[in-house]
């Protein structure tokens, strides 16, 4: 194939030429794709089986007695691609996003073909150095979203007897060849560029559109509605939440307002999604921090029907999740935003401090933190930011039989508490608990939960797609058995003093 040319993504390369990744729809011909069983396997593999079109009725993998059906569907990949400045690829004769229509019309599908109307549509945005060439080898990104369809879907999966469906949102996040190394650590802030000006576009409207078919106005008093989830990645997570930010916002907005002038504090909010998760995200914090303001501003929590300790069980809307040995969310970030730091600060466009809205839900008020700066914000990412953080992830030991996790020790006494997820992967007792600075109850209290975790989940930035990962997300989803947590609101008391939390 003729290797295309584009011009040097950084200042450092000027004086050369590099091989670039074509500006294209790779998945044009075929946008839904069947995903056939795969391995469970931590890196990409050329030998994987490619699907085929998605043909034919979705079905569950078992049926109502847990039997597996001898001719089960599997899932189905849709693919949303979309070009440099956030437009969608491919169109049909009349301008219209082909595309999207397609990946809608999957949506409605798994909605009809599901036994109790409640399939698992999941949308994934991958991140840097990534797109959705279909290979050989298929992108990497790909075939680990592929694997955590299947492991979903299959007959020992979290969900199995659920129809599910996958939507890829692709971006060229992969400007250099790979035979070009050096460009291609080089393309980071053109990337970077890339992937707010995509998540300012069209991909609002598709996640929109997607999200008025998976949770239609009213819907949430229907306990069995399909599970959306969102996920995004690096990059990917940067234009997810660019995508989502605003579009959650004004919606939760308007649903505040309605029930502050109405009194109404029972009927549940319309949801955008059952869960949003941002892994290894690479934006800056002050790409959250308005969706945290709002949360906590406005008193939102997210709770089932399930109690524990006599209280509802809390769930996240929102997780923003790394781990300490990413460096590219830790070094490269820092040093990616020092030099449009020093330009901002240089022009007295950093606040200080920049205050940061603190909810506390079981006394109802608003208080403030205002140790922080714009430039705090500008230079972490959010599970990088302590003052953000509202869980830690601890290592409990090994269980007390080798193998078996129900041998784990509690965290604390007794059954797991408030808040409190206990987890397990092969060695390490892990429990996720509510964040503490100086005996009190951190800031961030809101339903987007912010944390670094173990590096026995996430090892490094893109290993993502492993078992003890999908297992660790799957803590936060909503249960397959109808007991969707809900979206409430509490109107939060007149502030009565400032929350200083360590920095």
């Amino acid at each position: 194939m003729k290797r295309k040319l584009c011009f040097p993504v950084s200042f450092l390369a000027l004086s050369a030429l590099v091989g670039c990744m074509p500006n294209k729809a790779y998945r044009a011909g075929m946008s839904v794709v069947s995903v056939p069983p795969l391995p469970n396997l931590p890196s990409a593999s050329p030998q994987l089986p490619r699907g085929g079109p998605c043909l034919g009725p979705l079905t569950p993998s078992v049926d109502a007695h847990r039997v597996p059906l001898p001719h089960a569907s599997g899932p189905c990949l849709a693919f949303l691609e979309f070009d440099d400045l956030g437009e969608s690829q491919v169109v049909d004769a009349s301008g219209q996003a082909a595309e999207l229509n397609r990946a809608k019309d999957l949506v409605r599908a798994a909605i009809l073909a599901d036994p109790i109307g409640q399939p698992i549509v999941m949308v994934f945005v991958h991140g840097w150095q990534h797109n959705s060439s279909a290979g050989p080898p298929e992108d990497s990104n790909i075939q680990g979203f592929e694997a955590v369809l299947d492991s979903l879907y299959r007959p020992g999966g979290p969900y199995a007897g659920h129809v599910v469906v996958g939507i890829s949102i692709t971006w060229r996040g992969a400007l250099v060849s790979p035979y070009w190394p050096v460009a291609r650590v080089l393309s980071y802030y053109n990337r970077e560029a890339a992937a707010m000006r995509v998540g300012n576009t069209s991909v609002t409207d598709a996640l929109m559109q997607i999200s008025a078919i998976a949770h239609p106005t009213g819907s949430d008093a229907n306990r069995t509605q399909p599970l959306l989830i969102f996920i995004g990645h690096s990059f990917g997570g940067l234009v997810l939440e660019r995508s989502l930010s605003q579009a959650f916002i004004r919606q939760m907005d308007e649903q505040v307002e309605q029930r502050t002038k109405s009194g109404d504090l029972v009927t549940p909010f319309t949801k955008f999604a059952d869960l949003v998760v941002y892994v290894n995200p690479a934006g800056a914090s002050s790409e959250s921090k308005p969706t945290l303001d709002f949360l906590a501003r406005n008193g939102i929590t997210y709770q089932g029907t399930r109690l524990i300790g006599g209280k509802p069980e809390n769930y996240p809307l929102i997780v923003s999740i790394s781990t300490p040995t990413d460096a590219a969310t830790t070094t490269a970030l820092k040093a990616g935003h020092a030099l449009s730091g020093v330009q901002f600060e240089s022009k007295g466009s950093f606040r200080k401090p920049d205050p940061l809205t603190c909810f506390d839900p079981v006394a109802g008020t608003v208080t403030s933190d205002t140790t922080q700066s714009d430039w705090d914000f500008w230079d972490h990412s959010t599970p990088h930011l302590d003052a953000l953080k509202s869980h830690d992830v601890l290592d409990l030991g090994g269980p007390k039989v080798e193998g078996h996790p129900e041998t784990c020790p509690h965290y604390g006494t007794g059954t797991p508490g408030y808040d409190v997820k206990p987890y397990f992967v092969a060695g390490h007792c892990l429990a996720v608990v509510p964040r503490e600075v100086a005996g009190k109850p951190a800031c961030n209290r809101t339903p987007y939960w912010v944390m670094e975790t173990d590096p026995s989940v996430l090892p490094d930035h893109g290993t993502i797609f492993t078992t003890r990962m999908i297992g660790f997300i799957g803590l936060f989803l909503p249960t397959a058995n109808g007991d969707l947590p809900t979206l409430q609101f509490q109107p939060p008391a007149v502030p009565k003093d400032t929350f200083t939390g360590a920095k």
